[in-house]
């Protein structure tokens, strides 16, 4: 956390600091108002067609039936949508020419009139706005220059030129369009149309009304013939006003004519009356070429004026047209403007001096007193004009304050100011002073701050009605400078920093009944203390008690607790603030309202009488300044605020409405060839984008004039993204290389007061690679089955090769146990020979030996006898 780059009261904005704005909104009470006179409403300079300054010269501004803006220029007609600016091509010349008037019907149809050319605007099914010419098969031999006027009537359209009126009937289900032609007399000027009927002025003649399909002079009007007829104007039922280029306005009764006298008459007699608008207020605005124009209201009293030195770019306006959000857009000799007439916000400056990003405000006596970064400045409460104070230095003023006898001002010391003449306060001359508070908890005590930290004041009231100031000294263990100050209900002092620490300043007393500030014991508080993202910031009370603010919201001290609680209420978003780039303060005005600003978001709570808190978000939600620096109300609820815009002043009381609805639409979709049919002209198909170099570009615009500027975008493409990705300002979204599949791509908008519009979407398909077709994939099945016939075919063969020779293995291996066999038998049978041979020999011998065997058995047993008779003989 970078506590250095803290702003002055903590607010958090990417390019600079935001500075608290003290502010409420009390209920209307009858009283005197500071002299807003010179205010002017918010307007916003265009440069037709953008960076170019060709076309510069707006004849006419209308809107189609889609709210998008366009422009009649000396180069063609302009579409703008909010961002972008287009020049339409005309459809009969190679060149674009004055485009001078245009029509929107009551059927929604759009019309334009140019040189020489008539005819529709319209769309193709791209989405592309081109202009269709109602002149396919007419006369090319009869000439005609501007069309001037283009008015409806009756269910017609009144297309004038100076050397005709063409009268187009629109084609129904019955019949086709036709077109008729009125020659003038003399020369037709203008066409107009009020109350259904249609009016035409010629000169030398007078005015013209058409009845039963002919014009008829209006009777009296011949006077008018002299100049051409500039305006016609709605006066009270059955009744005009209708004025010429020279010779002011006059009121026609249903009877007679009459000169209408207006404050104007002066810039009118010199010839320059050329456009009015009917106001819904019941004023008119009037253009005087060379002076600007004009607001006067039926009595023909100046409301407003404007001119180059508070608004518009020329002083000579050519168009005016009122848009759905009731914005007056002004076309000029040199630039178009768009004027928030009706808003409550308006806006103030000086030719003399530098109000710049007022950093505070206060009043006193019906005066607004601004102190700015070189001195203070007042609004003269007898003219409205901005003026200085004398007697204050050089120097930046952050703070002022509404004291008994007049304003006190920080700066080089402390200043009382009185009426325009500023003295500085004795004893302040050494402190350069960023913040002072006159103790409402310790009467008598005033408390300043700065670089130095905290210096205490005790005051007493003279008999000569002034104030006597007594220096007591600083609070001892308020290390830091302190840029905010604030009690609470137990009569504590809070001091708020910009290093994200806040003192706790406790201050006992004197038996006497005086602080004894050597005595005051300081506690210091940081983001360790259950804050995250502690901003410094000190303020209050708000209901007894003194709040601050974090990155997760808006904190009060219970001093029963000795602890920081999070204000649910207060802190109306779950987000969590970034400590370098967001906005996280609060302030609290005279009556106890507080302002709350949360990452851009402005909420204000009022307080109700029963107790407690309701969060509204009109009129601060007409704030779109970044840098809010300072803020006063008066008792009447109109509240004057100290913007990096300049000072503005909110009037509550004046109905507005906010809640307009936000129109959406695709102005072109592309593929990386051509360009796609928007969803209108493909009868609930989805287009299919070949898959090889696939692109798709989604162009959409919002066109709603009010702070078009800050209009912001969300979309999602389904089948691709996770999420809606983040709000921005981008008006085109493309995609490349995506994978085959069914998408939709989905946009949605929001305005400056955050209303949402209705979600848009466009279904289109990836179409699969040649790869990735049906007829691909019954090729890689037919493929896969004969690679899976040829295998199973090679694989048989296999096995029965390999069986083959098996058996012939086998075969082979059966025919040498054959062999061996027969062999072995062979040799068996030789075998067998000769064992038969050797028995028969063996028969032989043992026949023999048996022959011979028992002889010798007897002879054996002979002796074995003798033996035994000779042994007993030797016995």
């Amino acid at each position: 956390m970078k506590h250095s780059d803290k702003s002055f009261f903590f607010f958090r904005s990417i390019s600079f600091s935001i500075v608290i704005l003290l502010f409420c909104l009390t209920g209307f009470q009858l009283q005197a108002q500071i002299n807003a006179s010179q205010g002017v409403p918010s307007y916003t300079n265009y440069v037709v067609g953008g960076n170019s300054l060709a076309g510069q010269q707006v004849w006419n501004v209308n809107q189609n039936k889609d709210d998008f803006l366009f422009v009649g220029t000396s180069s063609g007609l302009q579409k703008f949508d909010g961002k972008n600016w287009k020049l339409l091509a005309s459809p009969s010349t190679e060149f674009n020419t004055n485009v001078r008037s245009t029509l929107l019907a009551s059927d929604n149809t759009f019309y334009y009139g140019s040189l020489g050319d008539f005819g529709i605007v319209t769309s193709d099914s791209t989405g592309k706005t081109i202009e269709k010419s109602l002149l396919d098969g007419f006369p090319s031999d009869f000439i005609f220059n501007d069309i001037w006027s283009i008015r409806e009537s009756k269910g017609k359209i009144y297309f004038q030129a100076r050397e005709a009126i063409f009268i187009y009937t629109p084609a129904t289900a019955d019949q086709s369009g036709n077109l008729k032609i009125w020659k003038p007399d003399t020369e037709f000027m203008y066409g107009f149309s009020l109350n259904g009927e249609y009016y035409a002025h010629q000169m030398n003649l007078g005015l013209f009304k058409e009845k039963a399909g002919v014009l008829e002079l209006i009777r009296g009007s011949e006077f008018l013939g002299k100049d051409r007829v500039q305006v016609l104007l709605p006066y009270e039922e059955g009744e005009f006003i209708v004025g010429a280029f020279s010779g002011g306005l006059f009121r026609y009764d249903g009877d007679t004519f009459s000169p209408f006298s207006t404050e104007i008459d002066p810039y009118l007699k010199d010839g320059t009356l050329y456009k009015a608008l009917p106001l819904p207020d019941s004023t008119y605005a009037i253009s005087a070429l060379g002076y600007g124009f004009f607001i006067i209201d039926r009595k023909g009293a100046i409301k407003a004026h404007f001119n180059t030195k508070n608004s518009i770019p020329d002083q000579s306006v050519y168009a005016f047209h009122l848009d759905n959000t009731n914005n007056l857009w002004v076309g000029t000799n040199s630039g178009l403007s768009k004027i928030e007439i009706f808003s409550p916000l308006t806006r103030f400056d000086s030719d003399t001096y530098e109000i710049g990003n007022a950093l505070s405000l206060s009043a006193f006596d019906n005066t607004l007193y601004i102190g700015t970064s070189t001195s203070v400045l007042y609004i003269d409460k007898s003219d409205g004009i901005v003026k200085e104070v004398d007697g204050t230095p050089n120097t930046q003023v952050f703070d002022l304050y509404a004291d008994t006898n007049g304003i006190l001002s920080t700066g080089v010391g402390v200043y009382e100011i009185r009426g325009d003449q500023a003295k500085i306060i004795p004893q302040t001359e050494s402190f350069q002073t960023l913040k002072l508070l006159v103790s409402k908890m310790h009467p008598g005590y005033v408390f300043i701050s700065g670089n130095f930290g905290i210096q205490v004041f005790r005051r007493e009231l003279g008999s000569n009605g002034k104030y006597q100031y007594e220096d007591i000294g600083p609070i001892i263990g308020v290390s830091r400078a302190v840029y905010s100050l604030a009690e609470n209900e137990e009569g504590e002092l809070w001091g708020g920093t910009q290093a994200g620490i806040l003192y706790r300043i406790s201050l006992p007393k004197t038996a006497s009944g005086k602080l004894d500030i050597p005595n005051s014991r300081v506690q210091e508080f940081s983001e360790n203390d259950g804050i995250r993202g502690l901003s410094g910031l000190a303020e209050g009370p708000i209901e007894g008690k003194v709040y601050t603010s974090g990155i997760d919201g808006f904190y009060f001290f219970n001093t029963s607790t000795q602890s920081f609680e999070r204000d649910p209420l207060f802190s109306f978003s779950d987000e969590v603030a970034d400590i370098n780039l967001d906005t996280y303060g609060l302030g609290v005005g005279e009556t106890g309202n507080v302002y709350l600003d949360f990452k851009g978001e402005k909420r204000y709570a009022i307080k109700q009488p029963e107790g407690g808190f309701i969060l509204e978000t009109y009129p601060v939600n007409l704030i779109t300044a970044s840098g809010v620096a300072s803020g006063y109300t008066e008792p009447n609820g109109v509240i004057w605020i100290g913007t990096d815009e300049g000072l503005i002043r909110i009037d509550p009381n004046k109905q507005y409405k906010t809640d307009y609805p936000v129109p959406l639409f695709f102005t072109a979709i592309s593929g990386a060839e051509e360009a796609l049919p928007i969803s209108e002209f493909l009868d609930g198909k989805s287009p299919e984008i070949p898959f090889q170099g696939n692109q798709i570009s989604f162009d959409y615009a919002a066109p709603f004039f009010v702070r078009e500027n800050k209009i912001q975008f969300q979309s999602y493409l389904e089948g691709y993204d996770e999420d809606w990705e983040e709000w921005n300002d981008k008006v085109t979204r493309e995609f490349s290389n995506l994978p085959y599949g069914d998408y939709t791509f989905r946009i949605r908008a929001k305005n400056t007061f955050n209303t949402e519009s209705e979600e848009i979407a466009y279904s289109f398909t990836i179409l699969p690679p040649w790869y990735a077709t049906w007829w691909a994939f019954i090729i890689y099945f037919l493929g896969f089955a004969l690679l899976v016939y040829g295998l199973v075919k090679i694989q048989t063969n296999r096995v029965l090769a390999r069986e083959k020779e098996k058996n012939r293995e086998k075969e082979l291996a059966h025919a040498r146990e054959i062999e061996k066999a027969y062999e072995e038998l062979k040799a068996t049978q030789t075998q067998l020979v000769h064992s038969e041979k050797m028995a028969s020999l063996g028969e032989l011998t043992a026949g023999i030996a048996h022959e011979i065997q028992n002889p010798l058995n007897f002879v054996n047993n002979f002796s074995e006898v003798s033996e035994e008779l000779i042994d007993e003989m030797h016995e």
